[in-house]
């Protein structure tokens, strides 16, 4: 980053501030989560809340849900997925340096 602090505005007014890693690890609002991280908000027992697409791992985490592959992005070093989730009412975005294909089932865990 080329700061150590960082203002966020949303519509002329600021919504967030503090350290970009601070801001893009856990972003206090919705707007920086989407702004900064890439945030989805997704259906949970008939609440919404929104998940960070970083948080998603293939092998550990609070909570696990069963997804299936839908597209797959070559980014260098790892992949951007984008998988379908029926206890979601979505889909989920995340990141991986494992190599998995289209129409895979895999359970994700998610990491508050």
């Amino acid at each position: 980053s080329l700061s150590d602090r960082i203002v966020l505005l949303e519509g002329g007014t600021i919504d967030s501030e503090g350290a970009p890693e601070t801001l893009y690890q856990t972003p206090p609002t919705l707007f920086a989560s989407t702004f900064l991280a890439g945030g989805q908000t997704l259906k949970l027992e008939n609440t919404s809340k929104e998940f960070l697409p970083r948080r998603w791992s293939l092998d550990q985490g609070a909570r696990k849900f069963e997804a299936q592959v839908e597209s797959r992005i070559f980014l260098g070093n790892e992949y951007e997925y984008r998988a379908q989730c029926k206890a979601l009412q979505g889909e989920i975005r995340f990141y991986s340096e494992q190599k998995l294909k289209e129409g895979q089932n895999v359970s994700l865990y998610y990491s508050e």
